[in-house]
């Protein structure tokens, strides 16, 4: 894993990549990434807003109960290889604009903490290499099951 950036959600969005069933794989926002950012890993971070409606937006379609004690603030939850964008889907998470779309995302052992930034923010090197161990330890974890 190169250069990480971190992509902070508001919670509990983070968790719905990682708990959810279907799992959350689109990000929607305004705005793209450059499209030279394809194929590169993204920490997943959740921020300090929890967001209510959403939580109840998840109960109603998917069932799951998400509670702020339960999706900790300010915390790298997983990492995920960004791959583009849609501006249309069927997918039940795509609401739009723009949906960045993730795969192989990688739940980590242990949550990280971890500041937070606006936009596609540098993970600081310290936390790097946590996040780097946890990745690491997680995927590891996969090929023995």
């Amino acid at each position: 894993m190169p250069e990480l950036r971190g992509l902070t959600l508001w919670r509990p969005w983070p968790s719905a990549f990682v708990e959810c069933d279907p799992p959350k794989r689109l990000e929607n926002r305004t705005w793209a990434p450059p499209a030279s950012y394809a194929g590169s890993y993204v920490a997943l971070h959740a921020g300090k807003v929890w967001d209510s409606d959403g939580a109840r937006w998840i109960r109603r379609q998917f069932g799951e109960l998400f509670t702020p004690e339960r999706c900790p603030p300010s915390s790298i939850v997983a990492v995920a290889r960004y791959v583009g964008t849609v501006e249309e889907s069927q997918d039940p998470w795509f609401v739009g604009p723009v949906a960045w779309r993730f795969d192989q995302v990688t739940k980590l052992p242990e949550l990280v903490e971890c500041p937070g930034g606006k936009g596609l923010w540098p993970v600081p090197p310290a936390v790097l290499a946590k996040v780097r161990e946890g990745w690491r330890r997680a995927r590891e974890g996969r090929r023995c099951a």
